[in-house]
């Protein structure tokens, strides 16, 4: 049985390991294959170590400081491994291994075991990933700010270039982490809802809206006008905007779109409100390209017209949809 008492088996060799692979990365010119090979098998030794306790305390070693060094012995051996493979530098499983080391060191001279309860809000599966992710992160950035100290003492420009590229990884590793503590539990939530969800058939959900009032004119959608349905069009036009067009049109006219981000309760078109600022924004973005390169599509704007004037003939909405064509008429004729 893996716990504390034979830990110091697993330290041992995982140390010995750690050492033998930094001081071949030293001696080596090139790319060293013993030193990934010694290297990775220590970090493998003090893996099965964790994977060990794991069982043995019947929960995931995340709760105590002596729990968490592990970790951090564990990713910075992984972080100094991996900048080793990419970018060669010999000196960094020295690094990666004298970090590794002092926590398990602390670790043995001060093991801390404590029960195996943890509190009700750390004995979710999701807690696991989420305060995994934070440390791998925080492996990251320690490499990282390691190299960077290095290249400013010996003043060469590559290795803040390294250091840059770790730091990005780093960051977004540590925005994962944040993003999951309220991204997570609030789609469990959803997924997991009580309440009924409406009865909807399957071209309902994977059809489009033929009314548009996810985009148009609608209080209960984002209540744009046909201009900008109009510039969303012309978009798909301009290999530069397609994407980004095809993304919001996809958004706002098929009822998938709306029936996940209500959490699959029902395909209202309310969700939608949010991704106006996008859709304001992409038909700045192409206006502003009709202007510079006086490039115009009089057929699609009429082709949009004539769909409005088809799917809009509520008396309620008319006005509006006879003002916002002239607008766009308007817009086209002046620019011609």
């Amino acid at each position: 049985m893996i716990n504390w008492d034979n830990f110091y088996v697993f330290a041992a060799v995982s140390i010995c390991l750690w050492l033998a692979g930094a001081v071949f990365a030293l001696r080596s010119s090139s790319k060293s294959k013993v030193a990934i090979v010694f290297t990775s098998g220590g970090i493998i030794i003090l893996g099965i170590f964790i994977a060990g306790l794991w069982i043995f305390l019947q929960r995931p070693p995340l709760r105590t400081m002596g729990e968490t060094r592990l970790w951090y012995s564990f990713f910075m051996g992984i972080a100094g491994l991996l900048t080793y493979i990419r970018w060669k530098y010999r000196w960094i499983l020295s690094f990666s291994t004298l970090l590794s080391t002092v926590f398990v060191i602390i670790n043995l001279m001060k093991p801390e075991i404590h029960d195996q309860s943890l509190m009700p809000a750390l004995q979710s599966v999701w807690f696991i990933p989420h305060v995994t992710v934070y440390m791998f992160s925080y492996s990251v950035l320690g490499c990282a700010f390691i190299i960077a100290l290095t290249g400013l003492f010996r003043h060469k420009e590559e290795y803040l270039h390294t250091a840059d590229n770790l730091v990005y990884a780093g960051v977004a590793f540590l925005s994962i982490g944040m993003a999951a503590l309220l991204l997570i539990p609030t789609a469990l939530v959803i997924l997991e809802h009580k309440r009924a969800s409406e009865n909807l058939n399957l071209m309902e959900i994977l059809g489009a809206n033929a009314d548009m009032h996810g985009l148009l004119y609608s209080p209960y959608g984002m209540g744009l006008t046909a201009i900008c349905l109009y510039l969303l069009l012309l978009g798909l036009c301009h290999k530069k905007y397609r994407t980004e067009s095809i993304m919001l049109l996809f958004v706002s006219f098929c009822g998938a779109a709306a029936w996940i981000l209500n959490g699959t309760l029902y395909a209202r078109a309310k969700i939608l409100i949010p991704f106006v600022p996008l859709v304001v924004l992409q038909c700045a973005k192409l206006l502003n390209e009709l202007r510079m390169e006086k490039t115009y599509l009089e057929a699609l704007a009429l082709f949009d017209c004539s769909c409005m004037l088809v799917l809009f003939r509520s008396k309620n909405t008319f006005p509006w949809i006879a003002a916002d064509l002239g607008i766009l008429l308007f817009v086209v004729l002046v620019s011609k």
